[in-house]
């Protein structure tokens, strides 16, 4: 028997997708319906604003934590690590200072600062303040990967 495949839709796409379907919707369905979809976005974004943190403090100390060739190979991937996000940091500010001017003309920008308070507001707000915030979580996870690290193989490492 031969099996069929099964098509699959890739990120992007359901990405665009859901763009669409929501720039529909959000046309043609009652305020009081998107107000609540708003509500619910906003109480999804703060919980993911808390939770990110997190995250990044249990898996980059879990990694960090777990090479075993010691601090040349966590030298060599910070290194790595620190020259990429410069480059595309670099690149991307290049890029935006040569390009964007030509595209936004002054009416462009006065269209888009007239639209700007015509958002629709949630029914209410829930604020999760962030337990600390990201860059805080990268270095706190960096040094308690290393000591981590460095205590393993001893008693009270292990």
């Amino acid at each position: 028997m031969e099996e069929k495949k099964k098509f699959k839709l890739g990120l992007l796409p359901k990405l665009i997708i859901a763009i669409i379907v929501g720039i529909l919707f959000g046309q043609f369905l009652p305020e009081g319906f998107c107000r609540f979809v708003v509500t619910l976005s906003s109480f999804f974004s703060q919980f993911l604003s808390f939770i990110i943190p997190l995250m990044i403090l249990a898996y980059v100390t879990m990694g960090i934590a777990n090479l075993k060739s010691g601090a040349g190979l966590l030298l060599i991937t910070v290194a790595i690590a620190y020259c990429s996000t410069l480059i595309a940091g670099s690149a991307s500010f290049f890029v935006a200072d040569t390009l964007f001017p030509h595209f936004m003309s002054a009416d462009a920008l006065d269209k888009i600062a007239a639209t700007a308070g015509n958002s629709l507001e949630p029914y209410f707000s829930l604020e999760i303040p962030a337990l600390m915030n990201t860059l805080s979580a990268v270095v706190t996870a960096f040094v308690l990967g290393l000591c981590m690290s460095s205590l393993r193989g001893k008693t009270i490492g292990d």
